[in-house]
């Protein structure tokens, strides 16, 4: 199926209802997920490159899939990811590719603007007065501060862009590119639904971490809960598959199936309207 023809919806959601509806689907199914998103996440760091880390994620995500269709999540769920290896590998070396694109520019400006602070502080170490080591500690504390944020800007942009990809991957059985292209294209149409996801399950992740990375582990599949209820809020399935549960509400008129009701309506190239919204949660 061609990215092309697959619809998605805008409009605002809350990110803190998703974290919560993920840990609600998962209250019968938390300790086997603990242990698949565990081994998913071991399996996947073995091989360098992320080689196997796009199969492991697409079978995390399988694994919710199945939670929301009242469905039992097992670990032999989780390793039919490597069904889609070559789609999933495609996408892992797409993102790879961009982010090390990205460090490599990021390191040659920064090179060049140690080159303009080295031609400054000459400058200002030949003028009367002027005081050379200071201009050169106060250009180097504010370009590293700028560079690094800018590194860190511009990799939260690329995931944020990627945030389907693995979902898409499993849903549709997309090629690696176009899953890659049309996560791109619903997650800049919901960047503001997407970020406020990623920083709240960042600050959960951080703050589990500090207590010596046990409870990191405990909440990792609530995390990747949270990431395939966007989804499908986003991406709704078409019909609902079988019996009504937690998840899965009745079909509704404009649906045509099961899923959720977004401000924003249907879209294959929605308007960011992210940018006008300033209430976060």
């Amino acid at each position: 199926m061609s990215g092309n023809r697959i619809e998605f919806r805008t409009g605002r959601v809350s990110s803190r209802e998703m974290f919560s509806e993920a840990r609600a689907l998962m209250s019968g199914h938390f300790w086997i997920m603990v242990g698949i998103c565990l081994l998913g996440l071991l399996v996947g760091g073995v091989a360098p490159f992320g080689v196997l880390m796009g199969p492991m994620m697409c079978g995390i995500f399988m694994c919710w899939f199945a939670i929301m269709r009242n469905e039992k999540p097992t670990f032999s769920l989780l390793f039919e990811g490597f069904d889609v290896f070559m789609e999933s590998l495609v996408a892992m070396l797409i993102q790879l590719g961009i982010s090390m694109l990205t460090m490599v520019l990021a390191f040659v400006v920064m090179a060049v603007g140690g080159v303009a602070l080295l031609a400054v502080a000459g400058a200002g170490g030949g003028q009367p007065g002027g005081n050379a080591e200071a201009a050169m500690g106060l250009f180097t504390i504010g370009a590293l501060v700028f560079f690094y944020g800018l590194i860190i800007g511009v990799s939260i942009l690329v995931g944020a862009l990627f945030a389907f990809t693995w979902p898409l991957i499993v849903d549709y059985r997309l090629s690696g590119l176009e899953a890659v292209k049309l996560s791109a294209r619903a997650a800049w149409a919901n960047l503001g639904n997407v970020f406020r996801l990623m920083i709240l399950n960042v600050v959960v992740v951080a703050v589990a971490a500090v207590f010596c990375y046990l409870p990191m582990f405990l909440v990792m599949p609530i995390v990747f809960g949270s990431q395939a209820v966007l989804y499908r809020r986003i991406f709704p399935a078409a019909v609902s598959p079988g019996t009504v549960g937690e998840y899965w509400e009745e079909p509704q008129p404009d649906l045509g199936g099961g899923g959720y009701q977004l401000d924003g309506g249907m879209a294959d190239q929605g308007a960011a309207d992210w940018a006008k919204d300033d209430n976060w949660e």
